[in-house]
């Protein structure tokens, strides 16, 4: 009965509607088979943007697929596998990269929904890129408008682009980098630090369950661990020493503030494999506790602990004592740096030498 019973919930499984994401290995016919999966009764899309093609000997500006060999079909497994073995075109159901299970890759109802609209409404300023391509900063949420609709996303800033970029996201799979210009941003409704923090917690606790149902790790935190150590650095300093007490409670400040909690939040119980990863780690955690107010008397030890671990000529040893120096306004240890800087070379300076001069300059 049991065995029945077990039977009958994957024969289930295998009947509910989902969206798939489909691979082919028959070049440039994406649009083509998102035709004939739609003639066979089943919902389709493929992401397009514009590029240039030669008709003719002409080149001529068309719509074509953003990514080659994606599709999407919203479909059941059962369905599908039917389509897929009198398909004329070699069509699969993609499985994660990620996953310990042989699962096939979904995407939510209404994760689809948002990525279709935003894509088909933006797609003159719209580009796509691979999640393994890319480092994303965290930033600020926004609400799009769309007719009726009310969408949300994330404004960041993309590693090797200057200008910030409105990000849809696929976990996995793919990102819409949508460029922000004049026009785009009159359909912006910019959220509160409040709102963003709940819809950020709310996000990750779902992805977190997400992921744990299906015996996933995290490649996010792994990816994201020197990203997010060198940003809780930059930001703590920035905001210890650089802003002035009446532009503290600005509002980019009070952004920032919000990142370095994220940031350190992700961090905690994270510890460097090897002893400088460990100090520039403990450095960071310091820094940002100390302006957080929280945990100070623990991240002066591991600090403390991390800097003895390192040898006496190492510069990562120096930045480490410096910064305590200057939190703790320990003159004796700044002036004894101060006093070895003074003596160095400076027509033979290292990279790592330069840098820390002008930290302290």
């Amino acid at each position: 009965m049991s065995t029945f019973a077990a039977t009958m919930t994957e024969q289930e499984k295998r009947q509910e509607i989902k969206w798939y994401v489909v691979g082919t290995t028959s070049s440039q016919h994406e649009i083509k088979i998102r035709n004939a999966i739609r003639k066979a009764g089943m919902e389709s899309y493929v992401p397009l943007k514009y590029g240039i093609k030669n008709l003719r000997g002409k080149q001529e500006r068309r719509m074509q697929p953003a990514i080659a060999g994606l599709i999407f079909a919203k479909t059941s497994y059962n369905q599908f596998i039917e389509y897929a073995i009198t398909s004329k075109d070699r069509v699969y159901l993609r499985k994660s990269a990620y996953s310990n299970k042989e699962e096939y890759l979904t995407i939510s109802d209404t994760d689809m929904e948002r990525f279709i609209d935003l894509s088909k409404a933006f797609h003159e300023h719209i580009s796509y890129l691979k999640p393994e391509e890319v480092t994303l900063h965290e930033g600020e949420l926004v609400q799009i408008k769309l007719g009726t609709k009310t969408y949300e996303a994330e404004i960041k800033r993309i590693n090797g682009k200057r200008e910030k970029q409105l990000v849809v996201e696929i976990p996995s799979l793919a990102i819409a980098a949508i460029t922000l210009t004049p026009e785009l941003m009159k359909t912006i409704t910019r959220l509160s630090g409040k709102q963003q923090e709940e819809n950020r917690q709310r996000k990750e606790a779902s992805r977190q369950r997400s992921l744990q149902e299906k015996g996933q790790k995290d490649m996010r935190k792994i990816r994201n661990f020197e990203t997010d150590k060198k940003q809780l650095m930059e930001i703590a300093c920035r905001l210890l020493f650089e802003i002035t007490p009446e532009h503290q409670e600005d509002p980019e400040n009070e952004m920032a503030l919000l990142d370095m909690k994220r940031i350190r939040e992700r961090l905690v119980g994270r510890r460097g494999v090897i002893a400088a990863q460990e100090g520039e780690l403990a450095l960071a955690m310091y820094l940002a506790s100390v302006k957080l107010e929280l945990d100070v008397e623990e991240a002066t030890e591991r600090l403390k602990l991390a800097i003895s671990k390192l040898k006496d000529s190492s510069m990562l040893k120096m930045r480490m004592r410096y910064y305590l120096a200057r939190v703790t306004n320990d003159e004796i240890v700044l002036r004894e740096i101060r006093d070895i800087t003074k003596g160095w070379n400076r027509l033979r300076l290292s990279p790592r030498q330069q840098g820390f001069l002008k930290e302290i300059e």
